[in-house]
């Protein structure tokens, strides 16, 4: 699936459900340069796909392209490269959902003070969420958590583990199926299946913002 837009056509959109407000900031534009074989991310100003006279598909490219890039910018950091025998992905959820502008203390990925919960919290407190009737998190099957990617739509995965937990973000751009694509930042910092990133023996959960998904059929 090619999500790839010309950026002066993604100037203002308004996300699926909303007519005005966005319903996240899209980040700004990244341009990647090769440093010593090591890729690094610089912010550069392009227009923020907030545009309301884009057409549905133009939207649902420009929700796409902007989740590709924060996932990216996530992935390449080399301050969340594993090191010393310590991971990050609960930084990398973080730093992800950060970029797009939602909410992080409301949905329970930070603390009042701005820390990263760590990844069995951040499991615990989607998963509490997903239970009340309003709440921020709406869990979603595998397959369901492809699609919302596929449209732009943020959706984190989540397993809690003695010890530590995992987190990652479903990756936009393949067919939905039982073991999603996700932009992994852990152990190795990459996009794969679900399969090689969590313990095949305890349960994944999915969830996407509540509003956000119920507004895609």
């Amino acid at each position: 699936m090619n999500f790839s837009m010309d950026s002066t056509k993604i100037n203002n959109f308004v996300p699926p459900g909303r007519t005005s407000k966005p319903l996240y900031k899209p980040i700004q534009g990244i341009n990647t340069t090769q440093t010593q074989g090591t890729q690094e991310n610089t912010e550069t100003t392009t227009p923020q796909p907030t545009d309301t006279t884009l057409t549905p598909e133009q939207l649902k490219k420009a929700r796409v392209d902007s989740l590709i890039k924060a996932q990216d910018k996530a992935r390449n950091s080399k301050r969340l490269q594993a090191r010393d025998g310590k991971t990050f992905c609960n930084e990398g959820v973080k730093m992800t959902l950060k970029q797009l502008g939602m909410p992080l203390q409301e949905a329970g990925i930070t603390h009042k003070k701005g820390y990263a919960y760590t990844a069995n919290t951040m499991a615990k407190n989607m998963s509490e969420s997903a239970q009340e009737e309003n709440g921020y998190w709406l869990e979603v099957d595998p397959k369901r958590a492809q699609e919302l990617a596929n449209d732009g739509i943020v959706v984190v995965g989540a397993q809690s583990r003695k010890g530590h937990g995992h987190v990652v973000t479903v990756r936009p751009g393949y067919d939905p199926s039982e073991n999603p694509m996700i932009n992994n930042v852990g152990t190795n910092n990459k996009v794969k299946r679900a399969n090689y990133a969590f313990d095949r023996d305890l349960p994944v959960h999915y969830y996407a913002p509540r509003t956000d998904a119920n507004s895609i059929k």
